[in-house]
């Protein structure tokens, strides 16, 4: 007996299998994926467990409609492949048709991805008073009717005044809240001025400085995980039966 022989059937690696009744023919279907299509409530999974992310393991028999299926959801077996899969690629469900095969998953494009800087957000606080009565604010301004803001950043070695849309809140007593957007332009210095249109009006602090690094250490955007059933043992092409060992996993 093969050592992949050997490993299927647990004598190295403990497996976990589970035996359901389907009530459909699955006698052409040996070492294809099993997908859930209702939970215990009669509701069908949706994202991010919609299919094809709604593994239940992989059918190590051939059960026709009266038979149970018995599915691994654990350890080695097996599988069908969807496409060319090389020894040690991790494994997902083919994501049209049947959805009954695996192919390859790559964690830089299957994985969840991360909410990007690529247009970052800078926001900070300012407080406009009067000339003859510093300790007042006022409140009621708008911009640019009555206040007005240009950022600078470095390009090619000068300073230039970038383009960028900003947008201003008023939180009351003279407070506000202005946010800029920058984009595109990462990792420079950038400087924000903010002036009154009014002689009459001081706004403290009027100028401000940042660097904006990109990051994609943001939260995972909603609903874009995808299930990972494991990892190939073999390495094969499309409708080939090779090894895998089973561990579904979100990511």
């Amino acid at each position: 007996m093969n050592i992949a022989e050997q490993i299927r059937r647990g004598n190295i690696f403990p497996n976990l299998d589970v035996q359901l009744s389907l009530g459909i023919d699955l006698s052409t279907k040996r070492y294809c994926v099993v997908l859930v299509e209702t939970d215990f409530a009669g509701h069908a999974p949706t994202a991010p467990l919609a299919p094809p992310n709604r593994v239940a393991g992989i059918l190590q028999n051939a059960p026709s409609a009266v038979e149970e299926a018995i599915v691994r959801i654990f350890g080695w077996s097996h599988v069908v492949y969807g496409g060319v899969v090389t020894a040690g690629d991790l494994l997902k469900a083919e994501e049209s048709g049947p959805y009954d095969r695996l192919v390859t998953f790559a964690l830089d494009t299957d994985g969840h991805t991360h909410a990007a800087n690529h247009t970052f957000m800078e926001s900070t606080l300012f407080r406009v008073t009067n000339l003859l009565n510093p300790s007042v604010g006022v409140a009621g301004l708008t911009s640019p009717t009555d206040l007005a803001a240009k950022q600078y950043r470095v390009s090619g070695g000068a300073v230039v005044e970038h383009a960028a849309s900003t947008s201003l809140a008023d939180l009351g007593d003279g407070w506000y809240q202005v946010t800029t957007t920058a984009i595109n332009d990462m990792s420079v210095p950038h400087f924000l001025e903010l002036t009154a249109v009014s002689a009459s009006h001081i706004v403290s602090p009027a100028q401000h400085h940042w660097t904006p690094r990109l990051s994609t250490d943001g939260p995972p955007v909603g609903l874009t995980y995808r299930f990972c059933i494991g990892q190939a043992f073999q390495s094969g092409v499309a409708d080939d039966i090779g090894m895998a060992f089973i561990r579904p996993q979100l990511f």
